[in-house]
């Protein structure tokens, strides 16, 4: 949701609502200027816009009178000493759950779209088998790149992707209507370059500094620079057992696709030999120890018959 402000006779904005939230709080705003966010035919004073009520300052109260000393320390309700019933003690495990939930599902995501450019790659003879564990550079960039649009288009027409919708989440607006495409295409866009390092492989510094930065942002305020931006936001319903089974076949998978490729598959004629050399050892130490855990045990000797 997006607003527009009438101020000293010039048009502001617009502005997300935690940016109107905190211009009205700064006293940059007031909350009898004349605004307007889409639908609406005329413009209106923003205390008035219903849609904005949640976002405006509260005027400040007064504490209520004293209460009589017999009333000063009345007994505490049950579920105002046990933690288990405070929301706000509940608040933060439900917060990394769904950090979790979503790490995976863009990761499942990732890895749906990256198997689809590298199959279609082989098919087509532009990329190798070991493209799949050292980049080409068309995997390094292609993929992130073109998901992009194919998210936002996605989460425009059905308000989720395949790993989202594995794990049982969904992305809406602040009405929890589907993003336009415009406002889905930015979230894409902000994720790849502020919280997913540009696409990168997830051991360089930038996607895992990226990473941790989002998941204390989240873990505190509930929210990604994203969802602001995009003024959007994660649904959660409980995740399907297919859904789960789903996700665990998809990441046992991909390792031990990586690993066939790794192990058995013929290095590239034109492979370079700094990295042939590791390989080759590896690989000897290993056929090495399996030779030795599947070897017969020695035959015991027998004694020689005395003379």
């Amino acid at each position: 949701m997006e607003i527009y402000v009438l101020q000293d006779g010039a048009r502001r904005g617009p502005f997300p609502p935690f940016k109107l939230r905190e211009l009205l709080e700064d006293e940059a705003i007031r909350p009898t200027d004349p605004g307007w966010i889409e639908g609406m035919e005329d413009w209106a004073p923003l205390e008035s816009i219903e849609a904005l009520s949640s976002w405006m300052p509260r005027p400040p109260q007064e504490p209520p009178p004293l209460p009589a000393p017999e009333q000063w320390s009345p007994p505490r309700a049950a579920n105002a000493t046990d933690p288990a019933n405070d929301p706000a003690s509940a608040e933060i495990p439900a917060r990394r759950k769904r950090a979790w939930l979503r790490w995976v599902a863009r990761a499942l995501d990732e890895m749906f779209w990256f198997a689809f450019i590298w199959s279609l790659g082989l098919a087509t003879g532009w990329l190798g088998l070991w493209d799949f564990v050292f980049r080409h550079p068309i995997l390094l960039l292609g993929p992130p790149a073109l998901w992009i649009p194919l998210e936002a288009f996605l989460l425009s027409r059905w308000g989720t992707t395949p790993g989202k919708w594995l794990l049982g989440m969904s992305v809406a607006d602040d009405f929890g209507n589907p993003l336009a495409f415009t406002a889905a295409l930015k979230r894409s866009a902000l994720v790849l370059l502020t919280g997913n390092g540009l696409g990168l492989p997830f051991m360089l510094l930038l996607p895992m500094l990226q990473a941790a930065m989002s998941w204390v942002l989240y873990r505190r305020s509930g929210t990604t620079l994203w969802d602001r931006a995009a003024s959007s936001q994660v649904l959660h319903s409980p995740p399907r057992p297919l859904g789960l089974i789903a996700t665990a076949a998809t990441l046992l998978l991909w390792v031990i696709l990586g690993t066939w490729i790794s192990l058995t598959c013929p290095l590239p004629p034109d492979f370079p030999p700094e990295q042939r050399q590791p390989i080759l050892e590896i690989r000897q130490q290993l056929h090495q120890s399996w030779d030795q855990l599947h070897a017969p045990p020695p035959s015991s000797r027998k004694a020689s018959p005395a003379a």
